[in-house]
Parts: structure tokens; sequence; C-alpha cells
């Protein structure tokens, strides 16, 4: 068990205390539940100054144009977009309790498997060239494992598995290969799967992946997973001297004559004894002091095109009018008109006036009118 707490100061609100208390399997191998490194250096993490915390400053990084993996915070391929910036101002406000690319908070199945299949679209194995007798599906199964789980040291990776080797993987998923094997033949293949639901010993709990192609989820009765076959799923311990793996069972299924999948138990090698089953108690609390004083904040991006996000915090409960004015001080569109608890507020501005035009290039205003206070920024918006 580890507690994990993080004191955020963010500009004009005060202080966030947000503390994550989860389990931990002593073999991340074992647990399927957890992202397997204990890094930050991944896709999607938020930490974008790379210094290992998820803080005020990597919002300052991408406010200041930082690209790279781990500012795409929605997964899109795209980083530091006004939606990644968002989506991170909520995370340190504590209006949301998790990133997307946390796996470990993850709590839905489609939350898991929407994560799975972005990753798959960013980082495509089938994109690496297809080389007849060579390169063939189990190659497929061991990039994409060492892509998303890592396991091995890569700069050596002609090494076993050790638990004090400093993993890597880009996407810090808790990906596992798949073994099809057809016992009547010596016909094999080699495929992925992810742990989606909260029974690793349920078949329908499990994604399958087929790296070559980037399917999910698929099922027997096609190529990939035929009827009459032994399905097993292992992690990639890493690599003999002459190249070959070194395999960790995990859980293994049957796949009859009719297509249906059962739990396959061999004793002492399926499932694993040290497999975890169920997944670890996970808990965020936030306490989120209220912010101190009224401050807008300067629009993000500006200049801008097609929208701009602008940030406002109020210490008490308040009517708030947050309106966008032209350069000769008409008002064009009104962004915010209601009563507001106190709080860090975010609002995306389309670059539309109230009757949804598109408005013409130029210099526009935002103003916050708060009882008393009123502030005003300046906002360029670009064709």
């Amino acid at each position: 068990m580890r507690r994990l707490n993080k004191y955020v100061r963010l500009a004009g609100a005060g202080f966030l205390l947000a503390s994550v208390t989860l389990a931990q399997s002593t073999d991340p191998a074992m647990n399927p539940f957890f992202q397997p490194n204990e890094t930050s250096f991944y896709y999607g993490s938020g930490d974008v100054n790379g210094d290992g915390s998820i803080d005020v400053d990597d919002y300052s990084a991408m406010e200041a144009g930082v690209q790279n993996d781990m500012s795409d915070i929605d997964g899109n391929g795209t980083p530091s977009t006004a939606n990644d910036l968002s989506i991170l101002n909520q995370y340190l406000q504590g209006s949301i309790e998790y990133l997307p690319g946390h796996w470990n908070y993850l709590q839905a199945q489609s939350e898991r498997e929407y994560w799975l299949e972005s990753m798959l679209a960013i980082d495509a194995t089938s994109e690496l060239p297809y080389q007849t007798g060579v390169f063939i599906s189990g190659d497929y199964r061991t990039v994409t494992e060492m892509n998303f789980a890592g396991r091995i040291n890569p700069n050596d990776p002609n090494i076993p598995y050790n638990q004090d080797i400093i993993n890597f993987a880009r996407f810090n998923l808790p990906v596992y290969g798949v073994s099809v094997i057809d016992p009547n033949s010596s016909w094999g293949h080699g495929m992925d799967a992810i742990l989606k639901g909260e029974n690793p010993l349920s078949w329908d709990d499990w994604s399958f992946v087929e790296p070559q192609n980037d399917d999910i989820n698929v099922q027997p009765g096609g190529w990939n997973i035929p009827h009459g076959t032994l399905l097993g799923i292992d992690v990639l311990g890493g690599f003999q001297e002459n190249g070959n793996r070194i395999n960790i069972a995990i859980v293994a299924f049957q796949i009859d004559e009719n297509g249906i999948p059962s739990l396959y138990p061999l004793v002492g090698t399926y499932p694993n004894p040290g497999l975890i089953l169920e997944r670890p108690a996970v808990s965020v609390d936030d306490e989120v002091e209220h912010p101190l004083s009224f401050i807008l904040i300067q629009n993000y991006p500006n200049p801008f095109n097609p929208s701009t996000t602008i940030h406002y915090d109020i210490p008490t409960e308040s009517l708030v009018q947050l309106a966008v004015y032209d350069v000769r001080g008409r008002q064009i569109k009104t962004l915010v008109s209601e009563e507001k608890p106190a709080g860090s507020y975010a609002v995306l501005w389309d670059g539309s006036d109230d009757s949804g035009a598109q408005v013409s290039t130029g210099v526009y205003f935002a103003r916050l009118q708060v009882g008393n206070y009123s502030c005003t920024i300046k906002m360029v918006y670009l064709p």
C-alpha cells in the first residue's frame, strides 16, 4: 500500500491537496490493473516538463507551447491543444479525479478500451515493415508489449527480466502477450491482450488485440483465434542470449469446436499463483481551498484560431458576467451570465457571436464583471 500526496499552487486559486491511496502489487507483471512502471514519462501523463510530478508548472509549459508525448492529454495525437490544456486545468483544480492516460484510475471498461485504441492509433505496430519468413506475428506481439508495457531494458534486450532495471514504455499500459495454439497441428499465432474488466479469469474481461492490423476485441472464429485452440496470456520477461523470449505465464483459455471459450487451468502454470485477481483499492480525495481573490487570466492560445480558453477565479458565490466585445465596444458574445459558486473556471470561446456566426479577423476583448470587480483582457483572432 502506498499513499501519494501532491500540493499544487494555482494562479489566484489557493492550494489543491490531492491524496491518492492505492495498493500496488510487489510484482507489476502479476498486476494487470496498474500501469507497469513507476514513472511519469509516458504518453498523456501530464508531466509536460518531465520533473516527475504533475502540477502548475506543467500547465505553464503547455501554455508556452511545449509539445511532447506527455502533453497530449486527450490522446488524439496532437500535443498541447486547447483541449489538452483544459483537461489538465480541470485535473489540477480537482474537478476531475484523473487524466485519461492514468490507467490506474480508469474505472469503466469503456475508458480503458478507449485509451488503448487511442494509443494503438498513435503507435500502430502495423507500420513496421513486414518481412516474409523473418518478421512474424510473434514479433508484432513483442513490439507491442515493449512499446506499451516495457518490461525490459531498451538498451540491452538480451537479458532476463529484472525488477531493478528501470523499465521503459512509451504508453505504460499493462499489455500482455497472447499465444494461440492448435494442439493438433503446429499452427500458432501471436497476439496481445489487456484487461479491460475486473476479473482476469473471465474471458469477457479481456480485450484481445491483433497487432498486425490493430484490431481490438478479436473473437474466436477467424484466423486470429480459430475454433479448437488454446489461448495463453503471458508477460514478456526478457530475452535469452540466443534471442528466445522469456515468458511469464498468466492465464489460459480453451476455445472449443463451437467457438465457446472457457478457463483452461493447468496446475502450477495457469492461472499463475501470483496473479492479482482483485483490483486493488484506489481512492482519490481532493481538498480544494477556494481562490483567494477575483482574477481573470489571459486566454490561451492567444492569438488563436479556431478557439481559445479563458480562465477566471471567484473567491465567493457570485453573479458572474463574462462577455466578448469588439474594438468598438459592442458586446458580441455572452459567455457566462449566471450565479457561480466559489471556484476556478475555464470557458471556451469558439470565435462565434451570439447568433452563431463566425467573427472576422481582428482584436477582441473579454470582460469579467463580478459585483464591483471588473477586468478586461485583449484577444487576437487570426484567420
